[in-house]
């Protein structure tokens, strides 16, 4: 059975004040990276949730046939609007998925080797879900089988999946993934990030 993988790219970037999904490191954009990672693992269907800058993000990458685009039009809700949308595509263009993996645009240490940890760990453990580690936390990448698919569509406001993994604690296993602690919300983030910017800029 399949694993399906949404990438949850809607965010408007409030607190960077530019679309952080086209911010460069290591010479692709943020949203490269992880449409490169989902693509080279064993994921399949992989769909990308696009809400804010969407026609933009869409004129300035090239997003593969193999990833289909999903728009979020309540993106403004916040993250999980972009979380019932992927779990919904998903749903819809594989039925029988067994599960979804979910992944966020802005955590650059995000590769194919993480997600297909996740996924050979989620075969094993016989867990419901499969999350990562990193500072004490259990985060995404992240993966949920598809008996909680209801309760992921029930997720409102600005937030993700943590109330679904606490209700199912004892369900739930980890891999470790201590880059995942990195991620790009900030200006100052993307400078820790990619320190050359600052002399660009």
């Amino acid at each position: 059975m399949s694993i399906g993988l949404a990438i949850l790219a809607a965010g408007g970037s409030s607190r960077m004040g530019e679309p952080k999904q086209l911010l460069r490191y290591a010479g692709k954009t943020l949203i490269e990276h992880i449409i490169a990672a989902a693509a080279r693992s064993v994921c399949s269907p992989i769909v990308i949730v696009l809400g804010a800058h969407a026609d933009r993000i869409e004129q300035e990458i090239e997003i593969p046939s193999s990833v289909q685009v999903v728009f979020n039009k309540d993106w403004q809700e916040g993250l999980s609007s972009s979380l019932r949308s992927g779990v919904q595509a998903v749903r819809r263009i594989d039925g029988d998925s067994e599960g979804i993996v979910t992944v966020l645009c802005d955590q650059p240490f995000v590769t194919s080797e993480v997600i297909d940890n996740i996924v050979q760990q989620f075969h094993t453990s016989g867990k419901l879900i499969v999350a990562s580690q990193y500072s004490d936390v259990f985060g995404p990448p992240a993966l949920f089988h598809s008996c909680l698919f209801d309760e992921l569509l029930q997720i409102s406001g600005d937030k993700g999946a943590r109330s679904v993994v606490d209700r199912h604690s004892s369900e739930a296993t980890s891999v470790q993934f201590p880059n995942g602690a990195v991620d790009v919300d900030t200006l100052d983030d993307y400078l820790a990030l990619c320190p050359e910017a600052q002399a660009r800029s």
